[in-house]
């Protein structure tokens, strides 16, 4: 991760999502590693003149503060909720950090983004990869912008 896509995130979590946000370092991870809160992540696909992933981490708290926020502060009634707004924000997140990194001229495929809960061993595995930690509005949000370059 760049710190260019480090100001991406912090600024989609900070306009789009209307949260106060904070870098963080990686031993939030640890942190949310041993909270009983479960743990979810949302991601997509890209394909271009790089491909990759694009994927979010981030517990309960977290998400439930995602969707409030989307839905204009309203409750949140089911899961679905919860897994609609994170796939929403990973959707946003992809689509500009794709931009900020490589420009307008580019043309990108993007996947249908997913979400899902997680086990802390899936968190573990992520976690391997190039993660940057913000908070927004004092949750821990991971995310991991993993690009492969494309063999033409």
């Amino acid at each position: 991760m760049t710190p260019e896509m480090e100001m991406t995130a912090a600024r989609i979590l900070g306009d789009w999502a209307m949260m106060l946000v904070e870098p963080e370092t990686a031993e939030v991870a640890t942190q949310i590693l041993e909270t009983d809160s479960d743990l979810f992540s949302a991601g997509l696909e890209f394909r271009g003149i790089v491909s990759g992933r694009y994927i979010i981490i981030c517990p309960r708290t977290f998400a439930i503060l995602i969707a409030q926020n989307l839905l204009g502060g309203e409750e949140i009634g089911n899961e679905d909720e919860i897994l609609d707004a994170l796939k929403e924000m990973v959707n946003v997140f992809g689509g500009n950090l794709l931009t900020a990194t490589y420009g307008t001229d580019e043309v990108f495929a993007l996947t249908c983004p997913e979400a899902k809960i997680i086990s802390k061993d899936e968190v573990r595995k992520l976690c391997e990869k190039k993660v940057i930690w913000l908070r927004g509005d004092g949750e821990p949000v991971g995310v991991a912008f993993i690009p492969e370059i494309v063999r033409v």
